[in-house]
């Protein structure tokens, strides 16, 4: 497994604020990250003790933090802070109440990282080191056999998701139960800190959106709720990291804002828990609505990511002219990237797409067709990418300047 965006993400943190907090959803490698973070950098130091904690120069860790040490984290971080010592702290709270007790007890001297699950530009294509999601860090683990030493069936990340323990288990009936408990456990926790009722149903809440995963939201649509409920409900889900809310292009605009958001479960895993789909065959065998929603969710989320944070993400649709990905990247004069997802390769632009990149001028070069299949095709106007291949495109152009 690779994951050196959140590496990255730890050495600039780091260097621009006094602690750092690394969120994440239960189980998504957050000790892993650090314990191969550990192995690179000589000036981290693991914390048994929050007494230990910022004592000197360096950077110090503490891993499974929990709402009863927010106090003492906070007495010593501000200790530190007026004594001007120069140590950093980097703490992994144990769930996302945790975090925001935090950022709320230490306004001004956090950063936070998001650990989004495993994309399958990550991946090896092999088993992964069992040790990716295990608990507290205490040396730092060797790497161990694969657990299924199986070389994973096509299309398995799409399917499973990627949560490390969802990915890896020994079979499909496994996955799908561990996803179903971790979210039970998830949507189990009590968010009244962030303004959550305790009753409210999140997990029907999260199973209705999830059927009307890749649509238009209307937050006056869903019946379970009332308006403002459900968009209490849709709050916490994003801030979960569970649901994205892409927004109309112009993002930020005075028509962004007018214009109903479209709504993603970002793991398909756990999208696919919901809807029930435990295989492969059960999932190429949903229609078109399903499926092709299910691979765009997808392939949004990988290409998102591969943009390193450099590139604002929303959709574009006006009357038959649609998008389903815009990429602007400001630093490049707001460069566009156009991208159309197809369920496979033999899919067919329509008029639409064309209409839509004259409309918001999307060079010709920048506009692409990602799809499910395993190789790329360049005949035709505009290439029909594989997701690999239109990760490492996406990737390419986030690193490019003018």
């Amino acid at each position: 497994m690779e994951r050196v965006y959140a590496l990255q993400q730890l050495d600039e943190a780091v260097t621009r604020s006094k602690v750092t907090v690394v969120q994440g959803l239960p189980r998504v490698g957050r000790t892993s990250i650090l314990a191969e973070w550990r192995r690179q950098r000589p000036d981290t130091k693991l914390c048994r003790e929050i007494a230990d904690i910022l004592s000197g120069t360096g950077v110090f860790i503490l891993d499974h933090v929990d709402a009863r040490s927010i106090d003492a984290i906070s007495a010593k971080v501000r200790e530190a802070d007026e004594g001007r010592l120069h140590g950093h702290l980097v703490v992994a709270p144990i769930d996302f109440v945790t975090s925001v007790g935090l950022r709320n007890a230490l306004p001004g001297l956090v950063t936070t990282i998001d650990v989004n699950p495993l994309q399958i530009n990550e991946t090896t294509g092999e088993a992964s080191d069992s040790s990716l999601s295990a608990g507290p860090i205490d040396t730092p683990p060797e790497a161990s056999a694969p657990v299924n030493d199986q070389t994973p069936a096509p299309h398995q990340h799409w399917l499973r998701g990627g949560f490390p323990e969802s990915l890896e288990a020994e079979t499909d009936e496994l996955s799908m139960k561990w996803r179903d408990d971790m979210l039970g456990i998830l949507l189990d926790r009590d968010y009244s800190c962030l303004g959550i009722a305790r009753g409210l149903p999140l997990d029907q809440i999260l199973l209705w959106l999830a059927n009307k995963n890749g649509s238009e939201l209307n937050e006056d649509g869903c019946p379970l709720v009332t308006k403002q409920e459900f968009r209490d409900a849709i709050r916490v889900f994003v801030r979960l990291g569970l649901v994205r809310r892409l927004p109309s292009y112009p993002a930020r605009s005075k028509l962004s804002l007018t214009r109903n958001q479209k709504v993603f479960l970002r793991d398909t895993g756990i999208l696919h828990t919901l809807l029930g789909i435990e295989t492969w065959e059960q999932l190429d065998l949903q229609p078109d609505t399903v499926k092709g929603a299910s691979f765009e969710s997808y392939a949004i989320e990988a290409l998102i990511h591969a943009a390193n944070g450099r590139c604002e993400a929303q959709f574009y649709r006006h009357k038959n002219a649609e998008i389903d990905l815009v990429l602007n990247f400001p630093a490049q004069r707001n460069r566009l990237v156009a991208i159309e997802c197809k369920v496979n390769s033999s899919r067919s632009l329509k008029s639409g797409f064309y209409t839509a990149c004259e409309a918001i001028k999307v060079a010709d070069q920048d506009r692409f067709m990602v799809h499910s299949d395993e190789r790329p095709s360049y005949h035709g106007d505009v290439p029909k990418l594989d997701l690999r291949t239109a990760i490492k495109q996406i990737s390419k152009i986030a690193q490019e300047r003018q």
